[in-house]
């Protein structure tokens, strides 16, 4: 299968001081991929560069062929939409009027959503079970409702690839299950390419079908299926503790415990 992202070489950073140092990967059509790795080891950095929101001081990033830094803003924004980890939004827009930005790359210059545009946006908020947040102020509903709303406004671009940094964090287990098991069907059923940052790593042993391991260096540690990358040995390598892994018996995938200190 050919590459829908290909990093070559890639380190970035901040100030001109590398965080990600010589990161080289695919990430295939139709990849679900969840990226891993202690704190401050870069994974967010990585996801910002991925999306072009970080330039890479080293290195290439090219997108189903193309060069990444040659693409338009808006011919990237209608290919990969970025569900950001801070859900902070300066102003009082209603959860539709933020959706609905998901639809300016294909809308001319000061001109109102048309017929197509208000079907995707209503489409998104359906998938995301948000439509009862559609004239609510994203500043008066939950950190979770937010993060479905900005699901949502992703969604409404109709992109190729879908990047979310840490979509979990901070919600009940059950706002979890519904956003990783949509995240799945979108995978599943319409080849949405998702790459993911998350900390928790059995929820990203449950979706994902792969893992990119990085180490507290800012490096590429280990890229495979979640049965091959997620193994004690690498675990303990990179986080600098003792884990015990097995797989489960309800979901047959790897399961990740750890004993507390005495």
């Amino acid at each position: 299968m050919s590459a829908h992202i290909e990093l070559n070489g890639v380190s970035a950073g901040y100030d001109g001081n590398p965080v990600i140092r010589d990161i080289t990967f695919e990430v295939p059509y139709g990849d679900f991929l969840a990226i891993l790795g202690p704190n401050a080891s870069g994974k967010t950095t990585l996801l910002r560069t991925m999306a072009r929101l970080l330039p890479p001081l080293a290195g290439s990033i090219h997108l189903g062929g193309r060069n990444l830094s040659r693409l338009s803003s808006r011919k990237i924004a209608r290919i990969v939409a970025l569900v950001p980890q801070e859900d902070h939004i300066g102003f009082d827009f209603t959860g539709l009027e933020i959706v609905a930005m998901g639809r300016y790359p294909y809308m001319q210059r000061l001109s109102p959503p048309g017929p197509d545009d208000w079907q995707r946006i209503e489409q998104a908020m359906r998938r995301t079970n948000t439509q009862h947040l559609r004239n609510r102020s994203v500043n008066a509903i939950s950190g979770g409702e937010r993060k479905r709303i900005l699901l949502s406004r992703a969604l409404a671009q109709e992109p190729e690839v879908l990047l979310l940094d840490e979509p979990t964090s901070n919600l009940d287990i059950n706002y979890q299950k519904e956003i990783l098991s949509l995240l799945r069907r979108l995978n599943d059923e319409h080849q949405l390419t998702v790459v993911l940052v998350i900390h928790d790593i059995n929820l990203a042993a449950l979706a994902a079908k792969r893992v990119l391991l990085l180490s507290g260096e800012g490096r590429l540690h280990s890229l495979g299926e979640t049965e091959t990358v997620l193994t004690e040995g690498a675990l303990e390598s990179v986080y600098g503790t003792e884990v015990h892994v097995e797989t489960s018996p309800q979901t047959h995938r790897p399961h990740v415990t750890f004993e507390l200190d005495e």
